[in-house]
Parts: C-alpha cells; sequence; structure tokens
C-alpha cells in the first residue's frame, strides 16, 4: 500500500508544486485552452486527426520506424501550424509506425520499468536505491506527461541527458537481478533487435528516403545560384536523378525542380524548363497542405517565366502558389511577400487579401502586408492593415 502511494503521490506532489510555483493559468494553460480555439491545440488537433486516419489504414503492424510521415501525407486534411516533421505526440507516432502490436510491446516495456521501481521503494530502510526509484519515477512520470500533446524526446537537449539519468537509475536499480529470473532483460534485447531490423529493412526498401528529414535540405541547397552554367546543369542532373529514384518524396522532387529551373533560366532551353514543372506540380501533388513547398514552387515559377514569353502565366501560377501559403500559415507570410516583390502590385494584394481566418494566422499575414503597402508609398492604406493585424489577434500578433 505504501508502495502504490508513492507512486500515485510522486506524480500528483509535481503537478501541486507547479501549480504553486506558476499559478493555475500558467500550470495548466495548455488543457484550460483547449476549448478556446488556440491555435497551438487547433493545429495539434488537425495532426492527429490525420495520424488516427493514417493509423487505421494499418492497425496492426503499422508503418516501420519513421514512416509517419509518409502515413501522414496522404491523410493531410486541412492546413496546420506547426511543420510536419512529426505528431507533436511521442504516442500517437509511435502507434502510427508501430501498429497495435509494437505500441503494446512499448507499454510493457514502461510496465516492467515501473515495476522495477516499485519494487526498489523502500519507505523503512531508505537508500540509494530507493532515492534512485523516486527519482526516476517523477522523471519518467514527468516526460511522459508532456509526450502526450508534445515531442520531448526529439530534442536532444532533452533526450541524452534524460537518457544518461535513466542508466545511472536503472543501474542503481539493478532491472535483471541474479535470480535466474531474466525474463525482462530478454523482453528489452528482443524488442530492441525488432526495433532495429526493422528500421534497417524500411530504411532499405525506400532508398533512406524515410529519413525525410535529410531531403528537406536539398530544396535550399538548389537555391544557391552555382558558379558556372556547367556547375548547374551537374546540380541538376544530381538532384533530378534522385527525385527520379524517390518518386514519393516531396523535397527531392522540389529540389528537381529548382535546380531545373536554374538551368532553364540561363540557357533558354525548353526540356529543362518543362522537367521544372512537372517536378514542382508533383512535389504538391504529394504534400498539398505544405506552405513551404508552394513557396518554393513560386520561385520555379518565377524562374521559368523570366526567360520566356508567357511571363504573365508563370505569374499568375506563383501567385495562387504565394495565395494558398499564407491561407495555409500566415507565419510564413514574411518569406511569401518575399518571394512575391518580383510580382505585379495585384499580384500581392491579392495575395494580402488571401489571409486566413484563424486570428494568429491572418494578424502575421496582414502585418507583412502592411509593409509591402507602405513600401509603395501608401501610408494610409498601410496603417488600416496594420490596425487590422493588430485587431485580429491584439495578444499574440506582431506589434502592429
Amino acid at each position: 500500500g505504501v508502495h502504490l502511494g508513492l507512486v500515485v503521490a510522486a506524480p500528483l506532489a509535481g503537478v501541486v508544486l507547479a501549480v504553486l510555483a506558476l499559478g493555475p493559468r500558467g500550470a495548466l494553460g495548455r488543457f484550460a485552452s483547449l476549448g478556446s480555439g488556440d491555435v497551438s491545440v487547433t493545429a495539434r488537433l488537425g495532426l492527429w486527426r490525420a495520424s488516427l486516419s493514417a493509423w487505421l489504414e494499418a492497425p496492426i503492424l503499422g508503418y516501420g520506424p519513421a514512416g509517419w510521415r509518409a502515413a501522414f501525407a496522404p491523410n493531410e486534411s486541412g492546413p496546420h501550424l506547426y511543420d510536419s516533421l512529426h505528431a507533436h505526440s511521442e504516442p500517437v507516432e509511435l502507434a502510427v509506425e508501430l501498429g497495435a502490436v509494437g505500441f503494446l510491446l512499448v507499454g510493457w516495456l514502461l510496465f516492467l520499468f515501473f515495476r522495477a521501481v516499485v519494487r526498489r521503494l523502500d519507505v523503512v530502510d531508505h537508500d540509494l536505491r530507493s532515492s534512485a526509484a523516486v527519482g526516476a519515477l517523477v522523471g519518467v512520470t514527468a516526460v511522459m506527461l508532456q509526450c502526450g500533446a508534445d515531442f520531448p524526446l526529439r530534442t536532444p537537449g532533452v533526450a541524452v541527458p534524460f537518457a544518461m539519468f535513466l542508466g545511472v537509475a536503472l543501474s542503481a536499480l539493478d532491472v535483471a537481478p541474479s535470480t535466474g529470473r531474466r525474463g525482462s532483460a530478454w523482453v528489452v534485447w528482443s524488442f530492441a533487435v525488432l526495433a532495429v531490423a526493422w528500421a534497417g529493412a524500411s530504411d532499405a526498401r525506400s532508398a533512406g528516403d524515410r529519413w525525410a528529414r535529410l531531403s528537406e535540405a536539398a530544396p535550399v541547397a538548389a537555391l544557391e545560384r552555382p558558379a558556372t552554367d556547367e556547375a548547374a546543369t551537374t546540380a541538376m542532373t544530381v538532384t533530378c536523378e534522385a527525385a527520379r529514384r524517390s518518386q514519393l518524396d516531396a523535397w527531392r522532387q522540389m529540389a528537381c525542380a529548382l535546380a531545373a529551373a536554374r538551368v532553364a533560366q540561363a540557357e533558354g532551353t525548353a526540356d529543362e524548363a518543362l522537367l521544372a514543372d512537372v517536378a514542382a506540380v508533383r512535389a504538391l501533388s504529394l504534400h498539398p497542405k505544405d506552405p513551404r513547398l508552394a513557396i518554393y514552387a513560386a520561385q520555379v515559377w518565377q524562374l521559368l517565366g523570366e526567360p520566356t514569353l508567357l511571363p504573365n502565366a508563370f505569374d499568375e501560377r506563383a501567385t495562387q502558389a504565394l495565395m494558398m501559403a499564407v491561407h495555409l500559415d500566415g507565419w510564413r507570410a514574411e518569406e511569401a511577400f518575399r518571394v512575391a516583390r518580383k510580382l505585379p502590385a495585384a499580384s500581392m494584394d491579392r495575395i494580402g487579401a488571401s489571409a486566413s481566418d484563424e486570428p494568429v494566422s491572418r494578424a502575421r499575414t496582414l502585418y507583412q502586408y502592411g509593409i509591402v503597402v507602405e513600401a509603395r508609398g501608401n501610408a494610409v492604406a498601410a496603417a488600416k492593415v496594420e490596425e487590422e493585424a493588430a485587431l485580429a489577434d491584439p495578444q499574440f500578433g506582431p506589434p502592429a
């Protein structure tokens, strides 16, 4: 009974101390904003709904380690504030990647850990093991609570010291005592081997593209202007070959589009222009709700419009892409308007009118649009836009 009481009391004491130190609004603000339409909460809920749809398609074995992004993209149901690098919830992402079987195995490992901790708690004859047990219990509980609506174990500054702490704690607790019963150790090792083999198989099957974060640097590199035309052609060959091998990687497709557009701009060749256009469209079709890809596509079409006889047509496509970008995510408005400065004034007005109805997103879009209007010399109109931005979200919006 004392052990079970400590299991309940230790996390509860942490919550009480947090409330006393931060006040109820500071400590419980995330939960208090669930019904208020707070953008941080609504964005997470959108990611989780799409993740649930993805899980229902492969509920038993999941999509494999690092497979969440590939599973999430087809189920992306609407605009979201956050970059879709992860589900912003460790349990949700684990369920999609490992399925019910893997998720239950992870739960079993957690159960073994908590059982080992509880068995080492001794309030009568307190020693190092009891101290380590209490610390491990509080630490794991705190991280598990945050994992529900965040991704602390994806942050090296959290995960590395936390893993070191658990290593010290488990060494002090002696999870597998020399009693001949090593079932827990066998479960741990079996699951570790299964996870490593599974990750290796999925990585080999898709040529490494499931580690998608690596490919997101490709469009940025493609935007760097090569020193010579020969270097531009070489860069196009490399990036488009990588895109050909990875048809489902939107970022490699966009890198190919940018590199080919550079060559088409320099040499005025139709083949490279067609290659760039097709790759940009394919990238957007793979991730239709990603504002970053929309901004890159606008840059591709701007590059293609410069040496051709159809600049107006490409300007219109770039305008449409930037309108979609700011409507999806006003936090990208500064970047979108920076790209839009080469477009006609009417295009920038259409982009400003495409601001989302979500308060924070709308405030940021209008704020950036007001800067553009003021730069054009219309101070009165700019003041009206900035005032609307401030009224859209006076608490979290920019200081319009």
